[in-house]
């Protein structure tokens, strides 16, 4: 990434406002989407779970750029990690497993 001013803080804002990252963090986000949305495919029955889970890109108050994948779904808790009688489905966690060595 050039055109990047290494000295002080300055250039940590510019790398957060560059073009490349946004567009590395929106590639790799919508996969983490497909990824999630794809495990919820396989065991959904109603498709409410599937249909709830959703991502975008956004911005920490300190304007750092990030890409959240998550579900509105009032039992995405209890589907995500299991309960006393339910096994967790891990449909969002398997879906960013992959990326935790760097991917």
């Amino acid at each position: 990434m050039a055109g990047f001013d290494y000295s002080g803080d300055r250039w940590l804002q510019d790398l957060w406002d560059s073009e490349e990252l946004t567009e590395q963090l929106e590639e790799t986000g919508a996969e983490i989407l497909g990824n999630a949305k794809a495990n919820a495919e396989r065991f959904t029955k109603s498709g409410e779970f599937l249909d709830s889970i959703s991502g975008g890109l956004r911005r920490s108050k300190k304007g750092r750029p990030f890409y959240r994948v998550q579900s509105d779904d009032p039992a995405a808790l209890s589907i995500e990690f299991g309960t006393a009688k339910q096994e967790p489905k891990r449909a969002l966690g398997r879906a960013i497993e992959v990326y935790k060595d760097g991917g």
